[in-house]
């Protein structure tokens, strides 16, 4: 800002204008007829466009862009930071990029989503509670561990499982309680036990 600009614009001061133009780091600004030009302040995160009405912070001869007003065409809304996060909203959609780590911390959240692809290489969660309401679950995992001190399993419907291999070991007792069981054995079946009662 020169002197002359220095001299109708009030120091320290904070007034609107309209984004003409984009030149290198900087934007053109005009209020009034007077062109300016202003950087984005750190605390904006939403990057302005072109006919952006954007409000302007003064300090000395530094113009800042703080926020924008208003948007004249239904652009999509693309926030930037400089800490690496990019958020592009657009058309209902919102894209969230970040390199770095992303931290929620919230007393209570509720999150109605109808379709969610969720792709992770390592996921840590601690709960005290889930709760996990669907009409269908689909997942596939190269290797899971799971470390509970009491589960508790009820399945309305059919329960089928498969694999390559199957142990289970139990330091208590087993118990099944079924009304009809068939075992199917292709190759060698073998019994350990120190007693066994068939009634």
């Amino acid at each position: 800002m020169n002197k002359l600009m220095a001299t109708v614009l009030t120091q320290n001061s904070i007034i609107s204008a309209r984004v003409q133009r984009v030149e290198d780091d900087c934007f053109v600004v005009v209020n009034d007829n007077i062109s300016l030009k202003a950087k984005k302040a750190f605390s904006c995160l939403v990057e302005p466009l072109l006919q952006d009405r954007v409000m302007l912070c003064m300090d000395g001869e530094d113009v800042y862009i703080t926020d924008i007003l208003e948007r004249k065409k239904n652009f999509g809304v693309d926030i930037v930071a400089k800490n690496g996060i990019n958020i592009i909203a657009k058309d209902g959609d919102i894209t969230l990029n970040t390199q770095h780590s992303i931290n929620s911390f919230a007393q209570k959240a509720n999150v109605v989503i109808s379709e969610v692809s969720f792709l992770a290489k390592v996921v840590t969660m601690k709960s005290k509670a889930i709760n996990i309401v669907a009409s269908a679950y689909q997942g596939f995992i190269d290797s899971v561990i799971l470390r509970h001190k009491s589960l508790d399993k009820f399945v309305d419907g059919h329960e089928e499982h498969q694999s390559i291999s199957s142990r289970r070991v139990i330091k208590g007792s087993d118990i099944h309680q079924v009304q009809e069981s068939i075992t199917l054995v292709k190759g060698q079946m073998k019994i350990d036990a120190q007693q066994i009662n068939m009634a």
